[in-house]
């Protein structure tokens, strides 16, 4: 490690701007479902505008992801990013496959994911299907869904019909999700060793911290907009 490196003050810096800054993404984003409801409630439906949420979704964990593995390659689907998802949502390992390949896929290929879209995914033999549910207005805790159930997912299995199952995410369960994710990877960054807080330096150099708060705030663990 370099001579001038201060692993507390690395430490205090992602806490304050490398993580605090995700904590303006998650306000972009409930400012965005307030706007969409509300334009739902009119009876106006802006599809392209909730593909972008979704995006922000699955770009805010994304990053938490390569935080909290202190990587700067990129992140294979099946063998990092599902079950890093599975472990620190709870999610079974299905539903997170369903979330990067089914929800996540078409956004960032077609610009669309309220739809059911499979990618080719299967579950025990059927085809796996997922997307949002298509009421945006509809409140209902994915938990009061028939189970199979958790936070921000249903799962309907659809195999005495036909051979498909599909899995329902909803924006208000997801939020809790994601804002759920990133309180345990900042755990994890206030528990991390030097050694490892020196790994977040290349991480840093490759997604550089946008926000940062005034050097007479350095005491305030509050992010401040900059």
């Amino acid at each position: 490690m370099p001579a001038n490196f201060d692993p507390e003050e690395t430490r205090q810096a992602w806490l304050r701007h490398g993580l605090g800054e995700l904590d303006f993404w998650l306000q972009h984003m409930d400012t965005k479902l307030a706007r969409l409801k509300s334009e739902a409630r009119a009876g106006r439906y802006h599809y392209l505008e909730e593909a972008e949420l979704i995006f922000w979704h699955s770009a805010l964990l994304n990053r938490l992801a390569h935080i909290s593995k202190k990587s700067v390659k990129p992140l294979g689907i099946d063998d990092t990013l599902v079950p890093w998802l599975a472990r620190k949502t709870g999610w079974p390992k299905a539903v997170a496959d369903a979330f990067w390949y089914c929800a996540r896929n078409p956004v960032v290929h077609v610009g669309r994911a309220w739809v059911m879209a499979d990618y080719g995914r299967t579950l025990d033999g059927a085809v796996l299907k997922a997307g949002f549910r298509p009421d945006i207005l509809d409140e209902t805790p994915a938990t009061e869904m028939p189970e199979p159930n958790g936070t921000g997912w249903y799962m309907i299995d659809c195999r005495d019909i036909e051979s498909e199952i599909t899995i329902y995410f909803d924006f208000t369960g997801l939020r809790v999700a994601a804002e759920e994710v990133l309180a345990k990877v900042k755990d994890q960054v206030r528990e991390m060793t030097p050694g490892e807080l020196n790994k977040l330096r290349s991480v840093n150099e490759r997604i550089p911290f946008l926000y940062t708060n005034p050097e007479s705030e350095a005491q305030d663990s509050s992010p401040t907009e900059g």
